[in-house]
């Protein structure tokens, strides 16, 4: 059974369904103007009653197929966006690990160029940790020089990504940051893998590499 309710707006008679129509409240429905005519023919449809024979509105004498679950079918709509998403996320990691091993041979290789160096710079009285902050500030200039370029890069190109992107903007300042700053401290670490090596060079031995 459901009412209408006498609530009225100015191109329609009646009301639109509000947050207090849920299960458990008074059932309403909203009919249009040939119903009201067809059931109603005196005119008035608005708080009248409306009983509806049986509970399922489901024609007995039609055959039962493809039964879904509403779970199987938002799971097979989701189907694409998450493939998309793994992709990119495959995507990112690779970058990620790329990016990682480039900075590391990358300081690894100056550091071996500035051997003799660090060993001078030891054998004057340049103590260990002297060695590994001169390296990893390097490192972490060269980190902070790229780190910039790639969020201008990436802003650059948002309207690139706009279109795959789903509950996010291209210009959100969150995924912005925590991309940056994930990136940033995975560059330092690997910065800083090179760099404790250079501290832990032995003089003599780089004095005689020359």
């Amino acid at each position: 059974m459901w009412t209408a309710s006498p609530r009225s707006t100015s191109r329609a008679k009646g009301r639109s369904f509000d947050r207090p129509d849920r299960l458990g409240s008074p059932r309403v429905v909203i009919v249009n103007r040939s119903f009201a005519r067809r059931y109603f023919p005196e005119g008035r449809a608005l708080g009248r009653r409306v009983f509806v024979e049986g509970s399922s509105e489901v024609d007995r004498t039609q055959a039962v197929s493809g039964v879904r679950t509403m779970e199987q079918d938002v799971g097979e709509a989701l189907v694409r966006p998450r493939m998309y998403a793994l992709l990119v996320a495959c995507f990112a990691m690779l970058a990620v690990v790329l990016a990682a091993v480039g900075i590391y041979g990358l300081i690894a290789y100056v550091v071996t160029q500035r051997t003799h160096e660090i060993g001078i710079r030891l054998a004057l009285g340049a103590s260990r940790g002297d060695v590994f902050r001169a390296m990893f500030r390097e490192g972490a200039q060269l980190n902070f020089i790229g780190l910039i370029l790639g969020v201008v890069a990436a802003g650059g190109l948002r309207g690139v990504v706009a279109t795959p992107l789903f509950g996010v903007s291209p210009g959100d300042p969150a995924s912005y940051l925590l991309a940056a700053a994930g990136f940033a401290a995975v560059a330092l670490v690997v910065a800083a893998l090179p760099a404790r090596r250079a501290s832990q060079v032995d003089p003599t031995m780089a004095l005689r590499c020359e």
